[in-house]
């Protein structure tokens, strides 16, 4: 460990654990991201950003109801958050190459084309 308080502490207790139940949102959805609760035990040394996580609530809260056709479309899901956030922050300075133009008409998923 990189740091001596992410050493291995011993075992918790299970009230010691973070929980929710029946949240407002309807639901639950964790993506590596940082999900203690504040001021509780550190269970984990890494945490992933939120963008992953943040797509897969935009996904829930897209309707009421979900279909496994859905839930398919959810799992090869390659829409990017943080793309979106960076491409609107740069449009404004773009300028009319063919990069340039590229990156602004960009459908913003990452996929191998």
């Amino acid at each position: 460990a990189w740091k001596s308080e992410n050493l291995w502490q011993g075992y918790l207790s299970g009230e010691d654990y973070h929980s929710i139940v029946n949240p407002p949102e309807g639901f639950i959805a964790t993506a590596n991201n940082h999900i203690q609760a504040p001021g509780g035990p550190n269970v984990a040394t890494f945490s992933a950003l939120n963008n992953r996580v943040d797509r897969i609530k935009q996904l829930l809260q897209s309707k009421d109801k979900f279909n496994t056709e859905d839930f398919k479309r959810f799992q090869s899901d390659t829409y990017s958050l943080v793309a979106e956030r960076v491409v609107n922050l740069l449009k404004p300075i773009l300028g009319q190459t063919a990069i340039e133009e590229e990156l602004r008409n960009w459908d913003l998923r990452s996929t191998i084309d």
